[in-house]
């Protein structure tokens, strides 16, 4: 007995001394096997020789490794998105972390405990452990340390829809691993900035991005981001309506997602397939995908991933007619998003209830859907800054069409006009009250409004012009009245006789075409193909922008005009009784449509019965009300006859989409360095500008009409001492600016839009003649009226919400009250003539410009007289009459029509 007692003590001093002798090396076989386990997938066992390895340490007071083991063990908790117990873990490395004094860890454990609140949707707390982070990191200044910080509180942001701060943290992370070259750290950045991007709906920009991450990601064989980026690209393309081309790069990613058993990334490329699908109208396709992903997504315990899936199916659910399925999974998206506190998903499944019940005739829930969708909408526009405000606001446009069709429906036209307001002209609207310094910008109601309307005064607003029936709404001083109109009969008609001369005219037309941005995820139930009814408003505009009319032509232009008349007057024809003046709020294409020049059932033009200006947004002419300029400013100064030497340049023209993409891209550096763009202008097909002998002749009889009025001609129209003139204050000095020179508009990049100054062969200090869109909001004017009387002034780009952008939007942001542009090339002496009349009537008689105007064109319109012209040339790059013209009749619209009056 004495024996085996002997034995066994001698066996348990030999086991002291073993584990005494080899602490260390056992508690790294546990973390190896623990390494192993997860690799293996076995969270369990993985936890449990975490747990060994950490008492180990503990015990062997190895307290920086016992906090790695303490903080492994949470991480496995967090991947099995048990996040009560792995912020349990987190917290208690974090303060041993803290007593020991390990900033290393502490760090690390500040980060892991701001990526489960960041899980959870807790985003307050999540940035609040992060923001700790980073500072510590900072003062350690540890870059590696600093670059996360910023990245997480970056996706913080992202989460949390406020997108401006967080670009800015992801453009800081990207700084830095540029710095140390850190490949992963950058192509990270990069992907990021691009989905902010992609989420601004500036899709190329977020391409862009995205591949130069790419490219990265393939040289270092990383098949796992290789996926995210193929995958974030094939989005970027969706988004843009290229469904094949987004079909490609989602298949590759699924492959090598596939390939790495990566579930969660499965079922997130299953769901983008899904979607292509869906697009393409395969509804039995697209379920397939959405419904493995949920079910990826349920396995996982991915909440913001379930709600996505939910909508995605409940959106196949409606295409199909199945109302209530659609219903059940959007509420049960809803209701995730709003757990977590999601803005973007949260508007996103509110519209899409909206368009449900709005399908379903149940107005009153549809509007409050919409209500609430776009309250959040607003706040994100807030985040994006510049011209994405722009693009994003494109992107959603379709949430405030709906609302803007329920209130007519529910017999709110007040508060449909309301909504207008909401979405129109608001990045003019904000650059204008930047210039006022002045933040109260809000339009404070149309009835509030209808207090300034005079008895005979109506105003008319048209929106939803890409909706089968737009809206129409009147408002006078003591009635507003709505209608939706159907617009597919007047195409029907006008196509059934004319629509092959029209397609033959019109396809590839450029200048006026319409910004049409898809936003995913919302319905297309009301909306048409749109194009249409544009290419018969454009030959419209052709033919009345041509001045001599073949018989033909004439009896054709006559038909659309008095169809155009029927159309966008006929409703509202009761309400227009006894009203003499008119101001025309336009949607979409209609912002190129002389309104002026539609003919009334009694055979007159529009224009001989109401006086017509327009404004982008009553809001719009709220601001201009609230400047005050000094009276004693100077009449006017008059530029003309400016002088175009013939310039030869050494550029490549361009001849496709792909070479005009990267126009665009080289263009905007050259925008952004302050270089000239004499080069730029050649490629898009500017080659010389032909002198305008007969704006000399314009501008002098002005000032010879004017009292108290300057002229600036031939040399002296330059750029440079335009500029000159604004920056020493001179140029505010006057009441009217007149431009009798060249105009410039390119619808496809309007930073080129410009007018057009004296070109000299050899640039004149550092300045190439263009006075661009850019330039012109830095003038400093303060003038009741500004004059372009140069060719296509008033065309731009059509961006969803915000309207026409171009040279008009401009001058109202630089100080201009109101503008006179032209809606085509114009002929030289005849607008001279014209711009005279002008000019006569508010001398002699006392008239506003804009009532001037109007009279003038009555007086052309009554002039039988004819005048022979030689040597006509035309204000405008596209214009060359190689046989002249022998006969000019003022009565064409051609000579009066294309002047409209814009602002006070």
């Amino acid at each position: 007995m004495k024996k085996f007692f002997l034995i066994m003590l001698l066996i348990a001093v030999f086991v002291f001394v073993f584990v005494f002798f080899t602490l260390d090396k056992t508690a790294e076989d546990y973390m190896a096997l623990a390494e192993k386990s997860m690799k293996n997938s076995k969270p369990i066992d993985a936890i449990r020789y975490y747990e060994l390895s950490g008492n180990l340490w503990q015990k062997n007071a190895k307290y920086n490794e016992y906090i790695k083991s303490i903080n492994e063990i949470g991480v496995v908790y967090y991947t099995l998105t048990k996040y009560d117990k792995a912020i349990e873990y987190f917290k208690k490395a974090l303060i041993i972390a803290k007593k020991h004094d390990n900033k290393g860890e502490i760090i690390t454990g500040l980060n892991n405990i701001g990526a489960i609140y960041y899980s959870l949707g807790q985003y307050n707390r999540a940035i609040k452990n992060f923001r700790k982070n980073l500072k510590l990191a900072e003062e350690q200044g540890d870059k590696t340390e600093i670059s996360i910080g910023l990245n997480n509180i970056g996706m913080v942001y992202d989460a949390w829809g406020k997108y401006d701060k967080a670009i800015k943290n992801y453009k800081k992370t990207l700084a830095i691993a540029k710095e140390d070259g850190h490949k992963n750290n950058i192509t990270a950045s990069l992907n990021n900035i691009g989905r902010i991007y992609d989420s601004w709906s500036q899709y190329s920009k977020a391409i862009k991005n995205f591949k130069k991450a790419l490219i990265i990601s393939k040289a270092q064989g990383n098949e796992g981001n290789v996926a995210v980026y193929l995958s974030n690209i094939g989005r970027s393309y969706a988004s843009l309506g290229l469904y094949d081309e987004a079909l490609e790069y989602y298949n590759k990613a699924l492959i090598l997602d596939k390939k790495l058993g990566r579930r969660g990334k499965v079922a997130t490329r299953l769901s983008d397939i899904g979607n292509q699908y869906y697009s393409l109208k395969q509804y039995d396709k697209a379920i397939i995908n959405h419904k493995k992903a949920l079910n990826i997504a349920i396995e996982l315990g991915e909440k913001r991933e379930i709600a996505t899936r939910l909508s995605n199916i409940g959106k196949v659910y409606y295409a199909l007619g199945q109302y209530n399925m659609a219903m059940d999974n959007y509420n049960k998206a809803l209701a995730i998003d709003k757990k977590i506190g999601r803005k973007a998903g949260i508007a996103l499944r509110l519209n899409n209830i909206g368009v449900l019940y709005y399908t379903l005739k149940d107005y009153k829930k549809a509007e409050s859907n919409f209500n609430k969708a776009i309250l959040i909408i607003e706040q994100i526009r807030l985040t994006a800054k510049g011209p994405a405000r722009l693009d994003y606001l494109s992107s959603q446009i379709k949430s405030y069409q709906y609302l803007i069709s329920t209130y007519i429906k529910n017999n709110k036209p007040n508060l449909a006009f309301n909504t207008i307001e909401l979405s129109s002209s608001k990045y003019l609207i904000e650059q204008m009250g930047e210039k006022l310094n002045t933040k109260n910008l809000r339009f404070k109601g149309i009835k509030n409004y209808q207090k300034k309307i005079e008895d005979n005064h109506a105003i008319i607003n048209y929106s939803n012009l890409n909706w089968t029936e737009f809206s129409q709404i009147i408002v006078e001083k003591n009635n507003i009245y709505a209608v939706e109109v159907d617009k597919s009969n007047f195409i029907s008609k006008i196509n059934k006789k004319y629509k092959k001369i029209i397609s033959n005219m019109t396809d590839g037309l450029r200048g006026v075409r319409v910004k049409n941005k898809k936003a995913l995820n919302l319905e297309d139930i009301k909306v048409i193909d749109s194009s249409s009814f544009d290419k018969i408003i454009n030959y419209y505009r052709i033919l009345i922008a041509k001045p001599n009319l073949s018989t033909r032509e004439a009896r054709i232009a006559n038909e659309i005009s008095k169809e155009l008349y029927l159309l966008l007057f006929s409703k509202i024809e009761k309400q227009l009784k006894g009203k003499e003046n008119l101001t025309i709020l336009p949607d979409g294409i209609l912002s190129f449509l002389p309104f002026e020049s539609l003919i009334m059932p009694d055979g007159r033009y529009l224009i001989e019965k109401y006086h017509i200006k327009y404004t982008q947004a009553l809001a719009v002419s709220d601001i201009i009300e609230k400047r005050n300029y000094n009276k004693k400013r100077k009449s006017l100064l008059a530029f003309g006859g400016a002088i175009y030497d013939e310039i030869s340049y050494n550029s490549d023209m361009i001849k496709s989409d792909k070479q005009l993409k990267k126009f665009q891209k080289n263009t905007l550096l050259v925008m952004n360095r302050g270089q000239s763009f004499r080069n730029a202008y050649f490629e898009i097909g500017i080659t010389n500008w032909e002198n305008l002998p007969g704006t000399i002749v314009e501008v002098k009889s002005i000032i010879n009409i004017v009292k108290d009025s300057e002229l600036s001609i031939g040399k002296d129209v330059d750029e440079y001492i335009l500029k000159e003139l604004s920056k020493k204050g001179d140029l505010k000095k006057y009441k009217v600016l007149h431009f009798a020179t060249h105009g410039l508009v390119v619808p496809e990049m309007p930073e080129l839009s410009a007018i057009v100054l004296s070109q000299f062969k050899e640039e004149q200090n550092n300045e190439d003649g263009y006075l661009t869109m850019k330039e012109i909001v830095k003038l400093d004017i303060n003038a009741d009226f500004i004059n372009l009387s140069g060719c296509d002034t008033g065309l731009g780009k059509i961006y969803g919400g915000e309207g026409v952008v171009g040279l008009t939007q401009s001058f109202l942001i630089a100080g201009a009250n109101g503008l006179s542009v032209s809606l085509w090339q114009v002929a030289d002496k005849s607008t001279g003539k014209f711009m005279t009349e002008v000019y006569r009537l508010v001398n002699e008689k006392g008239y506003n410009y804009d009532k001037a105007i109007t009279m003038t064109k009555r007086m052309f319109i009554s002039d039988n007289e004819s005048y022979n012209f030689s040597n006509k040339k035309t204000r405008g790059f596209r214009s060359n009459m190689k046989n002249g013209l022998p006969k000019i009749d003022f009565k064409n619209p051609f000579y009066w029509a294309p002047f409209v009056y814009y602002g006070k």
